[in-house]
C-alpha cells in the first residue's frame, strides 16, 4: 500500500503511546501521548478517545455528530484516528453535514457565526444554549445585550471582599473628616458597631434577611430600632458609594420599618416646670429655660453658643442633620427676663456634654414624670395655643406646618398657654412694680448661695444673682 507523506507523517508524529513534538532546539523528542486529543480544523473541534478493553486491546475512538446523530468510529492506531477526525472536522466546517437540512443563508449564517466564535474559542451550539437560558430568564423585558451593559455597569469592578466591620470604621472617619458633629459620629459608631459584631461576614453578603434578624433580636422601643435601621441604610449607601456591593443592591429596602405606636405629646404643666426651676441646679438653668421658651431641640441647645443669644432673637446655626439652613427663634418676654441675670458674654450655653442625665436627675429631684423632649413639646403646644398660628410656631421650631398642626393642635388652651409664658423671675426689692401688669407684695430680697450679705456677687461665681431670684408661675409667687 503506497502511503502519501501526509500519512507517513501522521504516523511517525502519533505513536502507540507517544507523540512526536520539536524541542526548543527545533529537535523532534518523543513525550507521553495525553488523551483525548482534541482535532481542530476551521473551528470544529473533533476528539479522539483511547478505549482498552478487557482482553488488553486498545483503540483509538473519534466522536462528533452529522446530520443530527451522533457518530463515533474506532481504530487501532492513534494516526489514523488523527487522520479520521482531521476529515470529520472539515467535513463539518464546510457545512455538508447538515446541508440536507439547513437552507443555502442558514448554512451561510452558520460560518458567519463560527467566524464571530473562533476569537473566543466557544461553539455555536453552546452560545446557542446561554443565548436561549439568557432570553428566556429576560423575557421580553430586555436584550441580552442590555443585561450585559447592565451588568458591566453595576456589577463589574465590584470589590466585597471587605468586612462589615471593615466599611463601619471607613465609614466613621469619613463621617469625622466631612464635619459631622461628634454626637451624630458616636451615635453612628454606637449603632453600627453593634450591628458588625452580630454580621460577621463581608459586606456583599448582608442580606435583607440577615438586617431584619438583627433588629428583631435588639427587643428594643419601634422607634430605637428604626434608628438602627436608619444607621444600617447610611452604612449600605456608603457601600453602594464605594463599589464595595453592586449600584442595584440595596437589601435594607427589602426590611420593613417597625410600625410605631400612636402615642401623645408628652408636655410638662406649669407647676411641673416650676417645680423643676426650684431644684435646678446654676449651670443647668439656662438649658431649662430656653428648652421651655424657646423650643429648642436637645442637639441645637448643646451647641448653642451665648454669641448667638441676642435681645431679641436666638440665632440657630444650620447643622448637617435635621434642619440645615439657619433660622431665628424670637425671645419671649419671659425669657428674656430670665436671660437678663443668665447671659455670658461668651462660651457655650449648656456646659455638658450629654444633658439626659442631669435632666433626669433634675426631674426625679423635682419629682416629675419625665417626658421625652417635653420642654421642645411644651413649647410648641403651648405657643400654638396663644398665636393659632401653625406657620409661625413651625418656623419657630424648624419644622414643617404639618407636623406642628398634626402634635400640638387642640391640646392645651390659650389660658394655660398665658400661665407658661407667665413663669418669669422677679425682683422682690420693696416698692418694685412688677413687669406682669399688677403690683405684686414686697418682700426683702433673700441672700442666696451666690450673693453676700450686701447684694454684691461674690468673686469667682460663674452666674451671680441667677439662682435665689424668687419667680411666678402663672398667678402663684415662689420665693426661694
Amino acid at each position: 500500500m503506497i502511503q502519501s507523506h501526509a500519512e507517513r507523517r501522521l504516523r511517525t508524529d502519533y505513536g502507540q503511546n507517544h507523540i512526536a513534538v520539536r524541542n526548543e532546539n527545533g529537535l523532534r523528542v518523543k513525550r507521553r501521548q495525553k488523551f483525548p486529543i482534541r482535532v481542530e480544523k476551521n473551528g470544529v473541534t473533533v476528539p479522539v478517545y483511547r478505549l482498552r478493553s478487557g482482553n488488553g486491546y486498545t483503540s483509538f475512538v473519534i466522536s462528533y455528530r452529522e446530520n443530527g446523530t451522533r457518530r463515533k468510529k474506532g481504530f487501532p492506531t492513534p494516526w489514523e484516528a488523527v487522520r479520521a477526525a482531521k476529515r470529520a472536522a472539515g467535513y463539518i466546517a464546510s457545512g455538508n453535514a447538515e446541508v440536507v437540512k439547513l437552507r443555502p443563508e442558514d448554512a451561510q449564517a452558520y460560518l458567519r457565526a463560527v467566524a464571530v466564535l473562533k476569537t473566543f474559542r466557544i461553539r455555536v451550539d453552546v452560545v446557542a444554549s446561554e443565548y436561549a437560558g439568557a432570553v428566556k430568564v429576560l423575557g421580553k423585558n430586555a436584550t441580552l445585550l442590555e443585561a450585559a451593559r447592565h451588568y458591566a455597569r453595576t456589577v463589574s469592578g465590584v470589590t466585597s471582599k471587605k468586612t462589615v466591620q471593615t466599611v463601619v470604621d471607613e465609614l466613621i472617619q469619613t463621617r469625622e473628616k466631612d464635619g459631622s458633629s461628634v454626637r451624630h459620629v458616636d451615635d453612628l459608631r454606637s449603632r453600627l458597631d453593634r450591628f458588625a459584631a452580630s454580621a460577621k461576614c463581608r459586606i456583599g453578603e448582608v442580606s435583607a434577611a440577615c438586617i431584619q434578624d438583627f433588629l428583631l433580636s435588639l427587643k428594643l422601643a419601634p422607634r430605637t430600632v428604626n434608628n438602627f435601621r436608619t444607621s444600617i441604610s447610611n452604612l449600605m449607601t456608603f457601600a453602594r458609594m464605594r463599589r464595595y456591593i453592586p449600584a442595584d443592591s440595596d437589601p435594607i429596602r427589602d426590611v420593613p420599618e417597625v410600625k410605631e405606636p400612636h402615642r401623645e405629646v408628652g408636655i410638662y404643666t406649669p407647676r411641673e416646670l416650676g417645680r423643676m426651676i426650684e431644684r435646678v441646679s446654676p449651670k443647668f438653668l439656662p438649658y431649662l429655660v430656653i428648652g421651655a421658651f424657646a423650643g429648642l431641640r436637645q442637639s441645637e441647645l448643646e451647641r448653642l453658643d451665648w454669641a448667638d443669644v441676642g435681645e431679641k432673637y436666638i440665632r440657630i446655626r444650620g447643622a448637617e442633620r435635621r434642619t440645615k439652613s439657619t433660622r431665628l427663634v424670637e425671645i419671649q418676654t419671659n425669657l428674656q427676663a430670665w436671660l437678663r441675670t443668665l447671659r455670658q458674654p461668651r462660651g457655650r450655653v449648656v456646659p455638658f456634654a450629654n444633658v439626659c442625665n442631669p435632666l433626669t436627675r433634675l426631674a426625679r429631684k423635682a419629682e416629675v414624670a419625665q417626658k421625652h423632649n417635653g420642654l421642645r413639646h411644651s413649647f410648641g403646644s403651648y405657643r400654638l395655643a396663644i398665636v393659632q398660628d401653625a406657620a409661625k410656631v413651625s418656623f419657630e421650631m424648624g419644622n414643617s406646618p404639618k407636623m406642628v398642626f398634626e402634635h400640638y393642635r387642640e391640646i392645651v388652651t390659650p389660658e394655660q398657654g398665658e400661665q407658661w409664658f407667665q413663669i418669669k423671675p422677679i425682683k422682690a426689692d420693696a416698692g418694685e412694680e412688677q413687669t406682669n401688669g399688677s403690683a405684686q407684695p414686697t418682700r426683702p430680697r433673700k441672700v442666696g448661695v451666690s450673693e453676700c450679705k450686701d447684694g454684691s456677687p461674690r468673686s469667682g461665681c460663674p452666674h451671680p444673682l441667677k439662682m435665689r431670684e424668687p419667680f411666678f408661675v402663672g398667678s402663684q409667687y415662689v420665693d426661694l
